[in-house]
């Protein structure tokens, strides 16, 4: 294993590189994590290159934020293939990382082999990011992200009224707990929002170029629900797998099954 970044128009992001099979694959992510979370990914696949990167404002990444552009992930995207001189490669993410994986697939999908998509972000978008992201939520987001002692009380709140799913809340404190935290959700939330695709646009791309992905889900994932895939499903020929599991526990387990 070793360490590599991609320098271009004032941006670096990091990656892993482990193996040096003829096939590629590029690994993306959940919020809060870093490439060191698919590091077992080429023991599941030992004839491939696995590559995984650090996400914007996650591991080594250093992005700003006025390149958080469809243009500037596929740049980089660009920089990578003719790199190693890959032709076409796999892709698999998780949660955060399931946007850049759409992105992937409607800039590039001549080389796309293939998508193993774990508890993805990107299929659905919640009212509540919605707001946050908004013109007039946005003001009110940053600032409950520098004083969040409203937010936890809105929090205890639900819970106490059973309004919310209290792994929800229990989430929501393990991200928020910190201020490097918050200010990580805020610049995820606020600057990753131009890379949301139409998913009919993904979809589109997908059945165009016979592309399989494989959708896994967690029946006890209260944070990407498995009805956030739904209409995906209706648009393509793709196939979804329930997985026992909680969110966090997601890649863990997905390692585990037989391909």
């Amino acid at each position: 294993m070793r360490d590599e970044i991609i320098i271009n128009r004032n941006s670096k992001l990091s990656y892993k590189i482990t193996g040096s099979g003829p096939e590629y694959i590029v690994c993306l992510h959940g919020f809060g994590e870093d490439a060191s979370l698919f590091d077992q990914v080429h023991t599941k696949y030992p004839n491939h290159t696995v590559i995984s990167f650090d996400l914007p404002f996650h591991g080594d990444s250093e992005v700003p934020h006025d390149h958080m552009r469809p243009s500037h992930w596929n740049e980089a995207i660009a920089v990578l293939t003719e790199k190693y001189d890959i032709q076409n490669f796999h892709l698999i993410s998780f949660s955060l990382g399931g946007r850049f994986l759409i992105r992937s697939v409607c800039d590039h999908p001549e080389r796309i082999k293939s998508c193993q998509v774990i508890a993805s972000d990107g299929f659905h978008y919640t009212y509540w990011y919605r707001f946050a992201v908004s013109i007039i939520g946005n003001p009110i987001f940053k600032h409950q992200m520098k004083n969040p002692d409203m937010f936890f009380r809105l929090c205890d709140f639900l819970d106490r009224y059973n309004l919310i799913n209290p792994s929800m809340t229990k989430f929501a404190r393990l991200q928020l707990k910190s201020k490097s935290q918050r200010i990580k959700v805020y610049n995820s939330w606020t600057y990753l929002k131009h890379l949301r695709t139409p998913i009919e646009e993904f979809a589109s791309k997908v059945q165009k170029h016979d592309i399989p992905v494989n959708v896994y889900v967690g029946s006890k994932d209260n944070i990407i629900k498995e009805s956030f895939f739904d209409k995906f499903i209706e648009l393509t020929d793709s196939k979804k797998h329930v997985i026992q599991a909680r969110h966090h526990e997601m890649v863990g387990e997905w390692l585990k099954l037989e391909h």
